[in-house]
């Protein structure tokens, strides 16, 4: 039974959730005495698809992201999807088309970071990126 579990629980990070099927969303492990993690990815191909970076941080916390792309229309946005109402959740919205944010978190919480295209991809290869996440 706690094998069913696990693979319950580490199935559900694994598979992709949200908007289109192809977006991702992974849990960001930071290891132990470290504040960085860095990951690469590939692009969604379509607006609406993006990917995820979940992690908890706790209020006061200073949170740094920058992405990395050729991309010319590569973005992050930034939500806590916890304890805020859905009317106050937005840390960095999309729409302001930011590649590097950094500030002190607002509440202790769940935190998503989500890599966005603000275009629709008409290549057939795929565009890779990588993110960099600091929590201090």
């Amino acid at each position: 039974m706690k094998t069913l579990l696990i693979v319950c629980i580490l199935a559900a990070y694994a598979l992709p959730v949200g908007g289109t099927q192809n977006d991702v969303i992974k849990r960001v492990v930071f290891s132990k005495g470290k504040t960085t993690v860095t990951y690469a990815g590939k692009m969604p191909k379509v607006y609406e698809g993006y990917d995820s970076y979940v992690f908890r941080a706790k209020k006061g916390q200073t949170l740094d992201v920058a992405l990395t792309a050729a991309d010319p229309a590569a973005i992050v946005a930034i939500y806590e999807t916890k304890v805020l109402d859905p009317e106050q959740n937005t840390i960095l919205g999309n729409s302001e088309k930011r590649r590097e944010w950094a500030a002190k978190l607002p509440v202790t919480g769940e935190y998503e970071i989500q890599v966005y295209t603000t275009e629709d991809s008409q290549e057939s290869a795929p565009r890779t990126y990588s993110i960099q996440i600091t929590l201090r």
